[in-house]
């Protein structure tokens, strides 16, 4: 799965440009973001922090829900739907 390889601790993703993995830190502050995985307005959140993240099949639909959540790779979430 493709989003495996984005899981990577010492992973640069380079799908939208050069973003930083985050695997093993924790960021406290999650911007908000008008189109979650679900759809609804969500949180940005670091790609592995989203228990939804399964869902993202594809590149495509990754990119559908990308935000920049300060340099790192991130996904709008739904709200109340994180992995904390």
């Amino acid at each position: 799965m493709w989003v495996m390889i984005a899981l990577i601790p010492s992973c640069l993703l380079s799908i939208l440009g050069t973003y930083k993995s985050g695997v093993g830190e924790i960021l406290n502050i999650r911007p908000e973001c008008p189109k979650s995985v679900l759809g609804l307005p969500g949180s940005c959140t670091l790609l592995q922090q989203c228990d939804y993240y399964y869902s993202l099949t594809d590149v495509q639909t990754y990119k559908e829900h990308f935000c920049d959540f300060d340099g790192y790779a991130g996904v709008c979430c739904p709200k109340g739907r994180r992995i904390d």
